[in-house]
């Protein structure tokens, strides 16, 4: 199932994406508290992407728990690789689905092919039958947006919802 890599590819581009925003907002780094955590994700599909969104939804689920099974122990220096940007304990994945878009060489013209209308014409023109075609868009997955908000406190408390543990210092 290539749909777990692909969302494990996706939870470590959302994290580098956020911490290079987090960097940004917080040049001082070691003088805040504050966390950055992601609570969404948003990809963009195209019909020929070769990812069944199903199983997609699934995959994720998994890779997050994964994720979130792999972050390290309650002491202070193991969380600084993660500069200070957590995943929520619930991350929610939204996927856009966006057809296909074909260009037909001999009409000079350019059309979208759904799932309804690839299973019936496959890449064929709508107004011929020729398939002197060629898709211009379609097979991409894409992450276009990702929701995060600032948080103060131990990390501890943001990924496992509970208090840190007593002696352990703040990052």
């Amino acid at each position: 199932m290539h749909e777990f890599s692909l969302c494990q590819n996706l939870l470590r581009e959302a994290h580098r994406i956020a911490r290079s925003e987090y960097t940004e907002q917080n040049p001082h780094t070691p003088a805040t508290n504050d966390n950055l955590v992601i609570t969404a994700l948003s990809v963009r599909m195209g019909l020929f992407s070769g990812v069944d969104k199903h199983l997609m939804q699934r995959a994720f689920e998994v890779a997050l728990h994964d994720f979130h099974c792999y972050w390290p122990t309650l002491k202070a220096d193991k969380y600084r690789p993660y500069h200070n940007v957590f995943f929520a304990p619930r991350v929610e994945l939204h996927i856009e689905e966006v057809p296909a878009s074909v260009y037909c060489h001999d009409c000079d013209t350019k059309f979208n092919v759904d799932h309804h209308q690839f299973r019936k014409n496959y890449l064929s023109c709508a107004h011929n039958e020729a398939h002197k075609t060629q898709m211009l868009s379609g097979d991409e997955l894409l992450l276009v947006n990702l929701a995060m908000h600032p948080q103060p406190g131990d990390p501890a408390s943001i990924l496992f919802g509970r208090p840190p543990v007593e002696g352990s210092p703040r990052v």
